[in-house]
């Protein structure tokens, strides 16, 4: 503890330097340095800062609570139960002057048990209830004793907490939920009794501070230059040390105080809706658990990834404490929102059979459907898309960054759990997912939030975004083709032949890098500048490579050429705006209020011929579809049959025919793709191609 002659050096050195700090008056007589001068003024302002957080009244070291072999930043990933345990085991120990005293978990908690602990951690309280304390020592038997105590608790409870949590009732039937909710908001009130010691670690940094404080305090405004600039010079080194000490040690407090605050509050909330907390279960939890929306610690993983992006961020013990500061507040908005995220999985999901050959086929949920063993749930590649669309996140990536999320975020799962990927094969399960869109929401790049507040970032996204617009329904009718969820089955069935020809006709693009881009924003989030940071290599198709695909399928025309590409792909941008941005300034229709205005609009003009543009592989679809209205235009056949035949008959055997007579390594890769394809086509329409052949 902080003996008396520390606390009265504290206050006498608050005193003067306030005294120093302000405009002398009549009141002192004090000549203080100017604040005119810029130089001066900073420099107060830096002492005032150090001084800040040692002279705190109330200092609490909450790494009395860890073990010996455990480090500072492990109190960020302890359960918040599990440091309620641990701060009433510590008192109890000093209390009883016992190293064995001790609860196993917080379902032993009594009445007994909270009046020894208020006796000591509120004394100032209990002092109030002289009349109470009386009674309860001229009691002579457990009766009356039982008595006293209810009276006693539940008077200094009430004075403790902001509002009332224990009662006579929560007493008398040993409602332990109820007990640790008060004990937590006790904890994270300032009555942690945690005093830094002068030996430990942050009582040495504060010993640090507090010389250069009192340097400060003791120059004469005639040696501020000569005298102070130089020993704060000399001192620079052990002064930084310190001054990054406390503000991790501040952060820590802050969110140990968050986590039990929380957990108060969830407490109450179960008991408000009669289903309360069990103590023993808690405690048999493991630590750090988030629900079931992530495991293990793919949450850090995530955020050491994102975090080496960053280029101003080296790797070393700074970087390691910043992870695990990130890690604490994303598991928390993560715990806080995570009927959100549950009910966007189930928006966009759709049920995948893995079936006992490995492949899965994904079909859509009706609302009456049970699942089987064998049924899961995925998030499919274009489903994601389709969120990215729903949810207006354009004013936050770019098409191409998403797709580069869903890759990773499968890829390293196929790393870490092979089994997994095998059975999500077709797309992302609950807890890929929820890893995607933290990638996501970290990789945004938004105006006065700093490149680590990785949970600002995501908070950001699902308060403005994610909630307000998941599931939404939009009148374009250009919109609801792209997204229609009766084309989920073609595609799945043709995508891997697709992404055959993508790859080929992309191989032709990616000698030229893509600019990875900085966003510049305006206040409604709209991309005002783009300006090239650096160059990565990623899968995107061209333009100009699209057109060329047009041109191998025979499909160039006066209608459809490099003008009327760059129109397709300039209208489905439109697509991203919201619908009140959409329209024309004119009040004429948009391509995505009039499927007619689609057409009209493919002009030969110099803005459709000179638009450049990066395709990425659901983008790629997206235009093969809009085609498949100029090529496939009767209202009378279903668009289903429409598509399946301009991707067989206008895509895939011309495509075939000209890569079977190429001489390019990229299309004689493409002809043995679409070739093994072919053999294991069992449509109708494959096997009635495969009959033709052999006739031949």
């Amino acid at each position: 503890p902080v003996v008396p002659d520390a606390q009265q050096r504290k206050r006498e050195l608050q005193k003067r330097i306030q005294m120093w700090l302000i405009e002398p008056d009549d009141s002192f007589n004090f000549d203080a340095p100017t604040m005119a001068d810029p130089v001066v003024k900073s420099i107060f302002q830096q002492i005032e800062a150090m001084a800040g957080p040692w002279a705190v009244e109330h200092p609490q070291d909450f790494a009395l609570l860890l073990k010996e072999d455990e480090a500072a930043p492990t109190l960020l990933a302890l359960p918040a139960h599990e440091l309620l345990l641990r701060w009433v085991n510590f008192h109890l120990k000093a209390f009883r002057r016992d190293p064995d005293a001790g609860l196993l978990n917080l379902n032993e908690l009594d009445l007994a048990l909270l009046v020894e602990l208020l006796t000591k951690l509120a004394p100032d309280v209990m002092n109030l209830h002289e009349e109470e304390q009386t009674a309860l020592r001229m009691s002579h038997n457990p009766t009356a004793a039982e008595a006293a105590s209810l009276s006693l608790v539940t008077k200094v409870a009430t004075r403790c907490t902001g509002y009332e949590i224990l009662t006579e009732e929560v007493l008398n039937d040993e409602q332990t939920d109820m007990m640790a909710s008060f004990l937590a908001e006790l904890m994270a009130s300032g009555r942690a009794q945690l005093p830094v010691r002068k030996s430990s670690e942050i009582g040495q940094h504060m010993e640090t501070l507090a010389s250069i404080v009192l340097e400060a305090a003791n120059t004469q405004n005639t040696q501020l230059v000569s005298g102070l600039c130089s020993y704060l010079r000399d001192h620079q080194q052990s002064l930084t040390t310190s001054l990054e000490a406390m503000r991790a040690h501040q952060e820590i407090g802050q969110m140990v105080q968050s986590k039990l605050r929380s957990f108060a509050l969830k407490v109450l909330v179960k008991r408000s809706q009669g289903v309360p907390c069990d103590m023993l279960e808690l405690a048999s939890q493991s630590s750090g658990q988030r629900g079931d929306l992530v495991g293990g610690n793919n949450v850090q993983a995530v955020i050491a990834r994102e975090m080496a992006r960053i280029p101003s961020q080296e790797p070393g013990p700074e970087t390691d404490l910043a992870v695990t500061f990130a890690k604490s507040a994303v598991e928390e908005l993560l715990k806080k929102h995570i009927g959100t995220f549950r009910d966007v999985f189930r928006i966009y999901a759709r049920e995948a059979t893995h079936e006992s050959d490995a492949r899965v086929r994904t079909s859509t949920i009706t609302s009456t459907m049970t699942l089987e063993a064998a049924h899961v749930l995925v998030v499919s590649p274009r489903h994601l898309m389709k969120l990215y669309r729903d949810c207006r996140l354009q004013d936050l990536l770019e098409p191409v960054e998403v797709e580069e999320v869903y890759n990773e975020v499968k890829m390293h799962h196929a790393i870490n759990n092979f089994e997994d990927v095998q059975r999500f094969e077709t797309g992302l399960s609950l807890d890929m997912f929820v890893e995607a869109l933290l990638t996501m929401a970290f990789r945004t790049q938004l105006d006065d939030v700093a490149p680590t507040a990785f949970h600002e970032k995501l908070d950001h996204m699902l308060e403005n975004y994610l909630v307000p617009f998941a599931g939404s329904q939009r009148d374009d009718v250009v919109y609801q083709l792209l997204v229609d969820e009766s084309l989920d089955e073609l595609i799945d069935e043709f995508s891997p032949r697709l992404r055959s020809v993508f790859a080929a006709y992309a191989s032709g693009d990616r000698r030229h890098a893509t600019p990875e881009r900085t966003r510049q924003r305006g206040a409604r989030g709209a991309v005002i500048k783009e300006t090239a940071l650096n160059r990565k290599q990623v899968t995107t198709m061209s333009l100009d490579s699209f057109t060329e695909l047009l041109e191998h399928c025979g499909m160039l025309s006066e209608t459809i050429h490099r003008a009327c590409v760059g129109r397709i792909f300039l209208n489905l941008l439109e697509l991203r705006s919201v619908p009140s941005e959409a329209a024309n300034e004119d009040g004429a229709p948009s391509i995505s209020e009039d499927a007619d205005h689609l057409a009209s609009s493919m002009e030969d003009d110099h803005v459709g011929a000179s638009f450049r543009y990066s395709l990425c592989f659901q983008e790629f679809l997206d235009g093969l579809i809009i085609l498949t209205l100029f090529k496939e235009p009767n209202p009378f056949v279903s668009f289903n049959t429409r598509l399946d035949k301009f991707l067989r008959t206008g895509i895939l055997d011309p495509l075939f025919e000209f890569a079977n007579g190429s001489n390019e390594p990229r299309f004689r890769a493409l002809y043995q793709a679409l070739d093994d394809a072919a053999q294991k086509d069992v449509s109708a329409s494959g096997i009635a191609k495969k009959l033709k052949m052999a006739e031949m």
